[in-house]
């Protein structure tokens, strides 16, 4: 019998050598796919801001945006404590700034910022010109700062700051087909379905938390709300200084019937409760299929809200106002941001 030779058999090394390359194989293509997907994305990640103050650094509109996402959780639910912003990109005049940030969720959250203040100036934060939507499977996807510039080889080998470990990028986060069209529902309704409260008692420790229950308590009391539905219609709070705050409703027909509370008492302040100024209207049939998604029954076939501004909107309500002026909504950046 001839015996073997020993050429056909792997050595230890061999083996650990042959398992690397695998490895690496599978690092390089999970990292190129990640690539793809920050191209893809990348228009519908980036957001205008404008009405810079003078003299503001890439590093500090940075640290602020972050700061204001984190406290005002609209971060990635699975990641509620990173920072989301991957980029900032100040014009040459220095009065506007194209800000990329990691994830497609977030970069349409931060739209509810728009009108802040900070030092002294009036944030508008818009869709840049070029936007494209970005692909409902794509909403939640992560993408690591200098994504586009770097080549695959450099990330496999972790030469972009902050990118995850190859390990990281085969177990990206993703959302079936059904939860990412209510993902981009729930932002394209969103903006039919926040309303600005203004005129807030000061001093009196009002928190986002005890804004919300009063209110959804009125909306009840009232019967404002839809009560085919469970639960209460404010599902979110946010109050970004401490004269004005912005408040998220379940459905477009409750921030509608929400309007009714304008001039209501709180304390000793009347809260004027209206629609933000970057309000759009919603189609009928993108409403009746938000409905059908989220569980609701059909909404009241008024329920697009037809009306283009805001003084429509509200013009059948007794003393009613229009727009917040600069000075509802005048205040400085919060202390702790």
């Amino acid at each position: 019998k001839k015996k073997s030779s020993g050429f056909d058999v792997k050595t230890d090394d061999q083996q650990a050598r042959a398992a690397n390359i695998a490895m690496a194989q599978q690092a390089l293509a999970a990292a190129q796919m990640l690539q793809q997907q920050g191209t893809l994305t990348r228009k519908a990640r980036r957001i205008h801001f404008s009405g810079l103050p003078v003299g503001i650094t890439p590093h500090v509109l940075r640290e602020l945006v972050n700061k204001y996402m984190v406290s005002a959780k609209l971060c990635l639910p699975n990641a509620p404590n990173e920072m989301p912003v991957n980029e900032v990109n100040i014009g040459p005049d220095g009065r506007y700034a194209f800000v990329e940030f990691r994830s497609v969720y977030e970069a349409g959250n931060v739209l509810m910022l728009d009108g802040i203040q900070v030092m002294g100036s009036t944030l508008r934060i818009q869709r840049p010109k070029d936007y494209v939507p970005a692909p409902a499977e794509m909403l939640m996807q992560m993408v690591p700062p200098g994504i586009q510039n770097a080549s695959a080889a450099a990330l496999v080998t972790g030469g972009v700051s902050r990118t995850p470990a190859p390990a990281a990028l085969v177990s990206l986060p993703t959302v079936n087909t059904t939860q990412g069209e209510l993902n981009n529902l729930q932002m394209v309704t969103r903006r039919a379905r926040r309303l600005h409260v203004g005129n807030l008692p000061i001093g009196a420790g009002l928190t986002a938390e005890m804004l919300q229950q009063f209110l959804n308590a009125m909306m009840i009391s009232k019967g404002l709300s839809d009560t085919r539905i469970k639960g209460d219609p404010v599902i979110n709070c946010n109050i970004p200084n401490a004269k004005f705050g912005f408040i998220e409703i379940r459905t477009v027909h409750e921030a509608t019937k929400a309007l009714e509370l304008h001039g209501i008492e709180l304390g000793e302040n009347k809260l004027r409760v209206q629609r933000p100024h970057d309000y759009q209207p919603v189609p009928m049939d993108m409403l009746k299929r938000h409905a059908v998604l989220m569980g609701h029954p059909a909404p009241p076939e008024d329920a697009g809200v037809a009306q283009p501004t805001l003084d429509a909107a509200i013009s059948a309500i007794p003393g009613a106002n229009a727009v917040p002026t600069k000075a509802d909504i005048e205040s400085g950046v919060p202390d702790d941001l």
